[in-house]
């Protein structure tokens, strides 16, 4: 069992350390400014290929993942499977709008082929025998798994991302926490470790580390997601959710997910209704709920001003005196449903092969940092309980529902946490209404950047009503179009090259003119953009396409100018035979007329 347990740490040892590139060092693209959404253009329209995209990443997890511990596994055979993305975009199979799009995992989701460990050297050998259902409707658009991300173990901890893998840096700051559980994911997309995620959320473990590194995370409609191939903690709650860099990511990556097409709603003719929380944005010291302390100043700041320019876009702010109160809180508390972690397990892992066969066998083993025996003492738990506890959600749901049919309100906004990002392992409370009113009501709320105190990213927050998936990114999207804070600031991660001035604007002259007539040009400029990496004179040389570009489009507006005075002309000179073949025709009626006049005289 030893050798076993030794043999397994190697694997994982081989598998984060054996994917070696080679450095690139310098790009076409600066990947720490790339959106998901640009990468699929710059696929599109070849100005970087899937094998280039996944080196690039790689080479970041390779400098920074030691430091930052938000990466466990990397996918041992992520270059080939670039190769293969390349090669079905050139032969114009392309899978989908994900082809060769580099995804980052939280890792308690299956990925086959890649260990699923929930954090837990114990599970180090745990491998499933499919693809979860998330990942196979990722796959079918051509999405490519490169790593799998750390998290607080067995998703445990909202405070931190700390497992028997290590604690999860901050992405702005290394010795502050990353949140949980899904910190991994939401440093790997911070950091460029891939350019989009996967964490899962129980009650805010996607939208807390989302915001605290400076991203959107949105915890869906309770249910509108699939959980097969899902270690879950709380089977009541758990659910799949998204990390990115924009809103509009997000929104792509909810469509394939879903099934659902995203919808743009237009909002002009009718008011929005926002409803403010008072009890929980000011707060008050005195409160029996901690929820309702007093928030951080700054981030109270921030919200004061986001709540100005949404009034100034004319949505209807509405000040609501309480939100989340005892009543809520009792049910919230009462449905929590834990217990449920451990028949859930040994449902998860026959699925699987590996060491471990049950949650008993998982409890007993060493390779982990918690304690799960009192799990284990639940695992027979009552149909009764279980019930009671669906019951509880079902109320505190139609208390939440209640709030916004009772004010007339379209959407909740408050911050994602009302308190200052503390250091790794500190003991502070965590002060939010995502652990509370979105968790147990199962409505959706989606976090995005509201601004930056100390250098460290705070989060607004937005919950809407049931399925109110395609609302929530509209109301998103105002938002961040208020704050442009996309990639505005550097995280601690450096970065590996600098793209020039000049590159960057041939990369823009490229993408902007791409569906030009002009071939050649556009060749050679591939050609350039492939073999980049040996170029010592990029400068000069990408100058040196920008000026051929501007020289082609002089001498095609001389030759424009030339063909439309030559059309003049043209149609000058067709206008003057019209005219002359009418004037003739004129002249010659009189004759005919004459003649024929006469020879009907001659008649008689």
């Amino acid at each position: 069992m030893i050798m076993r347990r030794i043999a397994s740490f190697i694997v994982i040892i081989v598998t984060i350390f054996t994917v070696e590139v080679d450095a690139l060092n310098k790009s076409v693209v600066d990947v720490t400014k790339l959106t998901m959404s640009e990468a699929i253009e710059y696929l599109d329209k070849s100005v970087i290929t899937s094998e280039e995209l996944v080196n690039l990443y790689l080479d970041r997890i390779n400098t920074y993942n030691t430091e930052f511990k938000a990466i466990i596994n990397v996918n041992p055979n992520i270059i080939e499977e670039a190769k293969e993305s390349d090669r079905l975009r050139k032969e114009g199979q392309k899978r989908g709008i994900l082809e060769g799009i580099p995804v980052v995992v939280k890792d308690n989701i299956d990925v086959k082929g890649m260990p699923t460990t929930a954090g837990a050297h114990a599970l180090a050998d745990n491998f499933p025998n499919e693809d979860a259902e998330v990942i196979k409707l990722l796959k079918e658009e051509g999405a490519l798994i490169i790593a799998k991300a750390n998290m607080s173990e067995f998703a445990f901890s909202a405070k931190d991302s700390y497992s028997s893998y290590g604690y999860v840096s901050n992405a702005y700051r290394i010795g502050y926490t990353s949140y949980g559980s899904s910190g991994g994911s939401a440093v790997s997309v911070a950091l460029n470790f891939g350019a989009i995620a996967l964490g899962t959320d129980t009650n805010s473990s996607v939208r807390l580390p989302a915001a605290g590194a400076g991203l959107v995370g949105i915890r869906p409609t309770t249910g509108k997601l699939s959980s097969k191939g899902v270690i879950n903690y709380d089977i009541n709650r758990d659910t799949v959710g998204i990390i990115s860099k924009s809103v509009l990511d997000n929104k792509i990556l909810w469509g394939i997910l879903s099934g659902e097409k995203y919808d743009y709603i237009d909002d002009s003719e009718k008011k929005i209704r926002v409803g403010i929380p008072r009890s929980f944005y000011e707060g008050e010291e005195k409160t029996s709920l901690k929820v309702n302390k007093p928030a951080f100043a700054p981030i109270k700041e921030m919200l004061d001003n986001e709540i100005e320019r949404l009034r100034n876009d004319n949505i209807e702010i509405v000040i609501l005196d309480e939100a989340y109160n005892s009543s809520i809180a009792r049910y919230n508390n009462l449905s929590i449903a834990g217990y449920t972690m451990c028949r859930a397990f040994n449902n998860y892992i026959n699925n699987t092969t590996g060491t471990i066969r049950s949650f008993s066998q998982l409890t007993k083993t060493g390779g982990k940092t918690a304690d799960l025996s009192g799990y284990n003492k639940t695992c027979n738990y009552s149909d009764k309980n279980y019930e009671k506890s669906i019951n509880y959600l079902t109320i505190a749901k139609q208390l939440v529902t209640n709030i916004y049919d009772q004010n007339q309100i379209d959407f909740l906004i408050y911050p994602t946490t009302k308190n200052e990002i503390y250091p790794k392992g500190n003991n502070s409370l965590l002060v939010n209404l995502s652990g509370t009113m979105s968790s147990v009501s199962g409505l959706p709320s989606i976090t995005l950047p509201l601004g930056y105190y100390d250098n460290l990213p705070y989060g607004i927050e937005i919950m809407g009503r049931e399925n109110s998936e395609s609302a929530l990114y509209n109301l998103a999207t105002i938002i961040e179009n208020h704050n442009n804070l996309i990639n505005s600031h550097d995280t601690a991660a450096g970065r590996l090259y600098e793209v020039s001035e000049e590159v960057n604007n041939l990369v823009g002259l490229y993408v902007n003119n791409y569906n030009s007539d002009d071939g050649e040009w556009f060749g050679s400029v591939q050609e350039y953009f492939r073999n980049y990496n040996n170029i010592t004179d990029e400068k000069n040389i990408s100058e040196k396409y920008i000026n051929n570009w501007k020289e082609k489009q002089i001498k095609k507006e001389v030759i424009i100018k030339k063909i439309k005075k030559s059309e003049k002309v043209n149609k000058f000179m067709l206008f003057l035979l019209v005219y002359f073949i009418i004037l003739s025709i004129l002249l010659m009626i009189p004759k005919t007329v004459i003649k024929i006049f006469r020879k009907e005289i001659n008649k008689y």
